[in-house]
């Protein structure tokens, strides 16, 4: 079986989604698709899990905040389930893990000023 590829099936999609969501959703779809998906996933018939994967730790290194991804991320599983249901792509389940945010504990030390001056009270 011959699969579309994601820009063409992006291209159905957008028409469709179009008569159903506001003019401004429609728009903030299609920055994500410009800005993001198309630059990923051009050219390919075949957008699995481990290519999704990939994609969101590269845009995390990037800076994109987690939030950013995921929003990124229900728009190409849209696009992902109409290409499926319509047989324009093969049907991959994507489960996307993120990873764990360290936050580095920052403690602050008291001057020596202080701890003489706490030293000389206690």
């Amino acid at each position: 079986m011959t699969y579309m590829k994601f820009e063409d099936v992006v291209r159905l999609w957008q028409a469709d989604k179009k008569r159903y969501v506001k003019r401004s959703t429609y728009y903030a779809y299609s920055l994500l698709i410009a800005n993001h998906l198309l630059p990923a996933f051009s050219g390919l018939t075949d957008v699995t899990e481990n290519l999704v994967q990939e994609f969101v730790l590269e845009k995390l290194r990037r800076g994109l905040s987690r939030k950013a991804v995921k929003d990124i991320l229900i728009v190409l599983k849209m696009i992902l389930r109409y290409a499926d249901k319509n047989g324009y792509m093969a049907h991959h389940d994507i489960d996307v893990k993120y990873p764990v945010e360290r936050q580095t504990t920052h403690i602050d030390l008291l001057s020596l000023g202080n701890q003489k001056f706490l030293l000389d009270y206690i």
